[in-house]
């Protein structure tokens, strides 16, 4: 517990820029229907430069031939020197082409660069504003204090439940106390007085200065990540707790019940007006040592100095998820969730889909409301007035053989 001198609120509120989008060149159709012939002129371009780098070596030879020609015919030097001109010319025009079409290439190179550096950069925003609305919403005390550069000094409480965020906007506030002095308090518990007339209880707080035997009520603290922060806490020695000679108490009566409290390894505390072999007298009110076993009742209860998580070891070691992530990522820390379950696990979707089930005799599985409410089952009725019927069509039919076989008797005597 601390005493605050300066309890500050802290309000923030960020608004995420534009991240701007990679805009590329829609495509029209005939780019899409002469796509294939980029390839083409891709393959038709490599011919070329070939083309270009024989035509350059003929060039070359060609103008050594020219050369001696003119020294060979001087009288016809003239002629010599025109066509030694053209096919520099040609040579020129042919270096040139190959220049002009590599440059296109190299402008083509730069603009899926510059589209790829773009969606890149795009990713890496998204991922930062992600992380930012992550630890905002999530009360983790280390990574709140680096984001905002918080003193180590000052005691920090989150609200991050109170914090909204969207996509271009986020705001929030924390609580941070600047506190002078810092005092370990221990929570107490008050054994209760055994009456005849039942359990008196002294009610004076739930914490105390084991120091100073002064109590303390936490109600008007606040939690932080380094204890209990107090603008207004001012503790007091209890009389009632003390051999004073003067003493008024305040005291709390409820009706008799067994009671237990474990205050340590193998240690309890007990008040009970049952006979039991493991306390001196009874009533009894006090504290026992080195207790492993305790009957209560009908019940036996084990009294050990550690909890044991063993039953979580089957789900940590033979778990395949787990064991794939830490042997293929270089990761110095993992946080997992554990289910421990009595029965089996089975997943939501598969329970509401068995649930939903439709089927004609599900009438006969107590599945019909209106079917419980009424005395005769609505499907006993209809199988009755079914059978009714048909007895009654049975009956007509009978009848009416007998009549028409009446009626040709008479009429044959008739005949007659």
């Amino acid at each position: 517990m601390a005493q605050a001198r300066v309890k500050t609120r802290v309000y923030w509120e960020i608004k995420f820029p534009d991240i701007p989008h990679c805009t590329r060149r829609r495509r029209a159709w005939y780019d899409t229907l002469l796509g294939g012939m980029g390839t083409l002129y891709g393959v038709a371009h490599a011919a070329d430069n070939e083309v270009t780098r024989t035509m350059l070596s003929n060039t070359g030879q060609h103008a050594s031939e020219a050369i001696h020609q003119v020294g060979v015919w001087l009288p016809k030097a003239l002629i010599g020197q025109l066509e030694n001109k053209g096919v520099w010319k040609k040579a020129f025009t042919w270096e040139l082409k190959l220049w002009n079409e590599t440059y296109d290439a190299l402008k083509n190179l730069s603009h899926i660069s510059n589209w790829t550096t773009c969606a890149l950069q795009m990713i890496h925003a998204e991922a930062q504003k992600e992380r930012f609305q992550r630890i905002m919403t999530t009360g983790n005390y280390h990574e709140w204090r680096q984001v905002w550069n918080i003193s180590s000094k000052l005691w920090l409480q989150l609200h991050s439940e109170r914090t909204k965020c969207n996509s271009t906007y986020c705001a929030g506030y924390w609580t941070q106390y600047n506190v002078s002095t810092v005092k370990t308090i221990c929570k107490y518990q008050v054994l209760p007085v055994i009456t005849t007339s039942g359990f008196w209880f002294l009610l004076d707080g739930e914490w105390m200065d084991v120091g100073t035997n002064t109590t303390y009520e936490m109600k008007m603290c606040d939690e932080t990540d380094r204890g209990m922060a107090c603008t207004l806490q001012q503790g007091h020695s209890n009389p009632c707790l003390t051999d004073s000679e003067a003493v008024l108490c305040d005291w709390t009566r409820e009706p008799r019940r067994e009671m237990l409290w474990q205050i340590g390894p193998h240690a309890l505390c007990v008040a009970t007006m049952q006979n039991n072999s493991q306390v001196p007298s009874v009533p009894f009110v006090g504290c026992l040592y080195n207790v492993h076993l305790w009957h209560w009742g009908n019940q036996t209860y084990r009294l050990t100095n550690y909890l044991s998580l063993e039953r979580f070891k089957c789900a940590l070691e033979q778990s395949t998820e787990v064991q794939k992530i830490i042997h293929t990522s270089n990761i110095s820390k993992l946080m997992v969730s554990t289910l421990v379950a009595s029965g089996p696990v089975q997943h939501a979707a598969k329970i509401v889909q068995q649930s939903s089930a439709h089927h004609w005799w599900d009438i006969f599985s107590g599945m019909s409301v209106t079917a419980k409410r009424t005395l005769v089952h609505p499907l006993i009725l209809l199988v009755i007035v079914i059978v009714l019927l048909s007895l009654c069509n049975l009956l007509m039919c009978i009848n009416v053989r007998r009549i028409r076989a009446e009626v040709e008797w008479v009429i044959m005597q008739r005949m007659r």
